[in-house]
């Protein structure tokens, strides 16, 4: 049984780029901060927080 994620994202909210459910990055996955790049299960692209391996192979 699988009840979701919930990504930890207490540091990037420290770091002060734009979290909703994850952090939030564009199509280059550059984060509100142009100085930060994010991937992985903690980014949420156009609203969609995947929380699986298989979508981080596209993002790399």
């Amino acid at each position: 049984m699988a009840v979701g994620i919930r990504p930890e994202t207490r540091l990037a909210v420290d770091a002060h780029p734009e979290v909703e459910r994850g952090i939030v990055v564009s199509d280059r996955m550059v984060t509100s901060d142009p100085d930060i790049l994010a991937v992985g299960e903690c980014t949420e692209h156009q609203g969609q927080l995947f929380g699986l391996v298989a979508p981080l192979y596209d993002q790399a």
